[in-house]
């Protein structure tokens, strides 16, 4: 043990069954792994444990290895002179000068071993370890763990994918997405370099425009109206923060929308903006969504675009039934005396922008009135602002609506003695009930709602400048439902400015909801063969949703197999991409999107062409990774031939026999799952396997920093000093074991038992194969371990030693 010669009697308990395998080399050397023939040290740069490096490795550095293009007869060990620890590595590309393998490192220093037997020819070892995603094609049909076939793609069985021909089809993509900055690499070729084709991969994701989305929810009595309705919308602090806006002037950067991509205009009117929030009425259509007891649900959904470069109020003309502001100077002509009325603009007593109407000299029903401009009815509420000046004439405010003959309703305001009141007009003369109240004082403006409800019902509230409800009063009558005229008649001197009229609708019953609405974006990147010039050009091409050509890079040169690399670079001001064709020197691209990925991103592989794509494999990893061809590399030595001295293993295998007695189970990542178990199937292993790894990664439950397993391992051995039972049944129902057959419990119940193909396996030294000086000849017990499970369970060297081949 590490050099110095012990007894096999320091290894084993009294009576246990033990292995000694003589390994022939010679007493000083420390050979991993005899079914290499040579090995070779290399060295490269520093990198963090655990850091994912692609080695560029001259092919001379492995003379007479036997090799493909995507694999080769090797293994990687952490480099000891003690110790054999694999290295899991991937084979991405093995070319005529270098070949590309990937590796998570472990230190600076490994040993690599080889041979030019092509029976131990491998892409790699623990490859999935290395990334995020890998799928070389190598199984009988597609992952459904890892892909969504969203097309009719397809393995060819010989470790291809294949995309038949369509038309910018989105063939696979991912069923999970990545976060961050990412790589994919990838590689492909045509299937007919004679027709049209382009292909790669796609990356989805979703950004953000400057955009609110208001979703306005109504739950009160039944709406009379609820088409072209005018509604309020409440912005808080938080939603109007970051967008550009002049609170003097009530005026912002904004444009709404009745559609979420923006194409549909809606009217509106910013009735207040400034830091502590907004209120913007819209003019759209409500929902109707159903009702329970009395209560009826209604909805909408606008969508406020901001930062447009250009403020604005909006036009509350094509919001509302009726918008008077007075700062339309060729709208003032519309006003007219009514008998010896005298109305007069103002400058000087204005709530809102630069002028109002001012009401002077002579009181009810002395004053004036403009038309609406259409006939309304019943259902709709008039609101004003009301500033009484003094006390010089009659003290009664009056304004409201009539029709061309004066009849009609009004609401009456008094401030210096807070009367609050409703007018019944009929031929302009008003008949006039009110309530009185507390003083509410001149010279402040006051807000005054009038409400004309098509049950009959007529209601005032007046509010001040904060918000607080001042008085209301509330009275019937039915006997005008027609109003073509607005009227400011009472009293003087006072003075009424932002007037308009709106469909009823009682905005107590109205909630909110506001957020960012999130907006997909595709990028492909593609490439294609020569003489088929589309999407900007035959070269390798950035597109945006297929249509917008980002960037492109000199002439493509795609006509046999070509790797390709993209980085995915999300930012906060936008979104960065590389495109490099690996094969091509010279052939690479960068572009960007101004739009922020505020989601993971999930990949896919496109194609756009007259010919289908073959795909040899994808990989897609975490950023960063790092590159190098700074490789330094010993001599190659050979195996050590067999002397005099021997390096010897000891190998306890009487706990193994325990755990096969008492029926225990091994954990592996391989193995079958419980589920797995349950549905009789493996389809869903690498699901069950990545939602393992999430919650371990939630719970914080790792075992030295690796995932615990979810592969159970029991085995079934049909011998009496075994498992007397299935011993029973074997002789009773005349079932012979079969030479070779795993005893791996899934493996043998579903070979023996159901219609799976054998799986194959091998004795194993001392449990069935040798002799015991307690039981004789082993091979009476039928103990079977495949290769997979040996490994799993004895790690690879002892897989190697204690499997008889």
């Amino acid at each position: 043990m590490n050099g110095v010669p012990i007894s096999p009697l320091e290894v084993f308990s009294d009576d246990d069954i033990g292995v000694l395998v003589f390994g022939n080399v010679s007493a000083t050397t420390h050979w991993c792994n005899y079914n290499y023939k040579w090995r070779v040290n290399i060295t490269i740069p520093s990198y963090a444990d655990g850091s994912l490096v692609l080695l560029k490795i001259p092919t001379s550095t492995f003379p007479n290895i036997y090799h493909t293009d995507g694999t080769a007869s090797m293994v990687i060990y952490e480099k000891s002179d003690t110790t054999c620890i694999p290295v899991p590595f991937w084979i991405e590309y093995w070319g005529t000068s270098y070949a590309w393998i990937w590796i998570k490192t472990s230190g600076t220093d490994y040993t690599v071993y080889f041979t030019d037997d092509s029976s131990y020819a491998t892409d790699g070892y623990d490859k999935q370890s290395l990334f995020w995603l890998i799928d070389t094609f190598d199984d009988p049909t597609l992952t459904p763990v890892l892909w969504n076939n969203l097309s009719n793609a397809y393995l060819d069985g010989d470790g291809h994918l294949v995309v038949p021909a369509g038309t910018k089809k989105l063939a696979l993509q991912t069923v999970n997405a990545i976060n961050g900055q990412f790589f994919v690499r990838f590689r492909m070729k045509p299937g007919d370099t004679a027709q049209d084709f382009d292909g790669g991969v796609e990356t989805e994701f979703n950004y953000t425009k400057n955009v609110l989305k208001v979703v306005v929810n109504y739950d009160g009595p039944q709406l009379d109206s609820y088409t072209n309705i005018q509604i309020p919308i409440d912005l808080s602090a938080t939603n109007v923060s970051g967008i550009n806006a002049d609170p003097v002037t009530n005026r912002a950067e904004i444009k709404v929308y009745s559609d979420k991509n923006l194409q549909s205009e809606i009217p509106f009117w910013i009735e207040r903006w400034d830091s502590t929030g907004a209120r913007v009425w819209v003019k759209t259509n409500l929902t109707y969504l159903g009702s329970s007891g009395g209560t009826y649900q209604y909805t909408a959904t606008v969508y406020i675009e901001y930062n447009t470069g250009t403020l604005t109020r909006g036009d509350g003309r094509e919001v509302f039934e009726f918008f008077e502001d007075f700062e339309n100077p060729s709208e003032w002509g519309l006003w007219d005396d009514y008998r010896n009325g005298n109305l007069s603009i103002t400058s000087l007593y204005v709530h809102d922008g630069n002028y109002a109407m001012s009401k002077l000299l002579n009181n009810d029903p002395n004053g004036g009135y403009r038309p609406i401009g259409k006939t309304l009815g019943r259902g709709i509420i008039l609101e004003y602002w009301d500033y009484r000046i003094n006390t010089s004439g009659g003290r009664l405010d009056r304004v409201g609506v009539i029709d061309n003959n004066g009849n009609g309703y009004g609401a009456m305001f008094r401030p210096d003695n807070g009367y609050v009141g409703i007018d019944v007009r009929t031929g302009y003369s008003g008949n006039l009930q009110r309530t009185s109240g507390s003083t509410y004082g001149i010279n402040y403006w006051y807000f005054v709602r009038f409400e004309i409800k098509t049950d009959g019902t007529l209601h005032v509230e007046v509010y001040d400048e904060d918000g607080n409800l001042m008085g209301s009063y509330t009275r019937s009558d039915n006997t005008y439902n027609t109003f073509t005229r607005v009227y400011i008649f009472g009293g003087h001197d006072y003075a009424i400015d932002d007037m308009r009229i709106r469909k009823y609708l009682d905005e107590s019953y109205l909630t909110y909801s506001v957020t960012v609405p999130q907006y997909p974006e595709k990028v492909e990147f593609i490439d294609d063969n020569p003489g088929f010039s589309d999407h900007g050009g035959d070269t390798l091409a950035v597109l945006e949703n297929w249509s917008n050509s980002i960037d492109s890079d000199n002439p493509t040169v795609l006509n046999d197999y070509h790797r390709y690399q993209i980085v995915f670079d999300p930012g906060l001001s936008g979104t960065d991409f590389e495109f490099t064709d690996v094969d091509s020197s010279f052939r690479s691209t960068t572009a960007s999107v101004n739009k922020e990925a505020v989601t993971p991103a999930k990949v896919g592989i496109v194609t756009d062409g007259q010919t289908d794509a073959y795909f040899d494999w994808i990989v897609i990893g975490e950023m960063p990774y790092y590159t190098t061809d700074s490789i330094t590399a010993t001599g190659v030595e050979n195996a050590p031939p067999s002397t005099g001295g021997y390096n010897s293993r000891a190998y306890d295998v009487q706990p193994l026999i325990s755990c096969i007695i008492d029926q225990k189970y091994f954990g592996t990542y391989a193995g079958v799952s419980f589920f797995e178990r349950l549905e009789n199937s493996r389809v869903n292993h690498a699901k069950y396997f990545q939602l393992a790894k999430k919650m371990q990664d939630e719970l914080g439950m790792k075992y030295g920093g690796e995932y615990y397993p979810i592969g159970l391992v029991s085995f079934m051995v049909p011998n009496a000093d075994y498992d007397r039972k299935l011993f029973d049944i074997f002789n009773n129902f005349g079932i012979s074991i079969e030479e070779g057959q795993s005893s791996v419990d899934y493996y043998f119940l579903n070979y023996y038992f159901g219609s799976m193909a054998k799986t194959t396996g091998y004795r194993v030294w001392g449990i069935s194969y040798g002799t015991s000086v307690l039981t004789g000849d082993l091979t009476v017990v039928p103990f079977f371990m495949d290769n997979q499970t040996a490994t799993a369970i004895l790690g690879p060297t002892g897989a190697d030693d204690l499997l008889k081949r």
